[in-house]
């Protein structure tokens, strides 16, 4: 796993993310991590978040399918974080990490 500090990085961002996903630098463009080397695709892993700016959108245009716990919900602004230039529409939605955990054992028990 590659921290921030080592790709000289403060803050999170698409190459920050790119390069957590390929931590071993490789000259092939077709090296896309771990979880490719185990047949997973970006778009079956669920990268969780509050953050719009650090997080939900950058993910979304990565591949990734995301759900975006909205802890500000009904709330002006974006908190602590820079607004973004533009909010994206996540996978999942939901107000606490407690909701999206209930939804997953719901579903789970339907099954």
């Amino acid at each position: 796993m590659r921290t921030r500090s080592a790709i000289r990085s403060t803050t999170p961002s698409a190459a920050t993310k790119r390069a957590s996903r390929n931590p071993i630098r490789s000259s092939s463009r077709t090296n896309r991590g771990r979880q490719a080397a185990f047949g997973y695709k970006f778009s079956e892993i669920l990268h969780t978040a509050q953050s719009q700016y650090h997080d939900i959108g950058i993910a979304t245009k990565l591949g990734y399918a995301t759900c975006w716990i909205e802890r500000r919900q009904g709330l002006k602004g974006f908190g602590a974080t820079p607004v973004p230039e533009a909010v994206t529409e996540p996978t999942f939605k939901f107000a606490t990490l407690a909701a999206l955990a209930d939804a997953v054992e719901a579903e789970a028990r339907a099954a």
